[in-house]
Formats: C-alpha cells, structure tokens, sequence
C-alpha cells in the first residue's frame, strides 16, 4: 500500500502598484512573503524565508521559486 502526500494548497498573491512600482503579497503559516516590483523587471524577495535568491527577472519566476520553496519548507513539516 502507498503512502498518500496531502496536496498543498497554492499561494494566493494579493497584487498591487502600477507598472514603475508593483508589490504582491502572499500570507503563510511561516509570514508574510512580498515581491517588490520595479520597472526595469527586476523583482526583489523580502521574505520569512531569508533565501540567497533575491532577484528575478519577472513576477512569474519570483512567484514560482516562493511557491515552490513554500511547499518544501511544508513537506519538511509533515516528515
């Protein structure tokens, strides 16, 4: 018989600003994540995961790695 993995529910990104200047946000269990968006398409991470990664070249990417290291630190919990 195989061991079942809960599913873990996708952050859900509260987005704000405007094209020069956009922040989006997310609420977790381990705080509060925010992406800082700036018009050149840099992204800059200001997280509870005080991660080495801190600049992307899209919200998209940003998003992806914070979704993806949000479900580690989860898994983690649940071992």
């Amino acid at each position: 018989m195989t061991e079942q993995v809960p599913k873990i529910k996708p952050l859900v990104w509260a987005d704000h600003g405007n094209a020069l200047n956009s922040v989006h946000n997310a609420k977790t269990p381990f705080g509060l994540i925010n992406l800082h968006g700036y018009g050149d398409g840099a992204f800059l991470l200001i997280d509870p995961f005080d991660c080495d990664t801190t600049d992307f070249k899209s919200v998209s990417e940003a998003k992806a790695w914070c979704q993806s290291e949000y479900e580690r630190r989860v898994r983690e919990c649940l071992e």
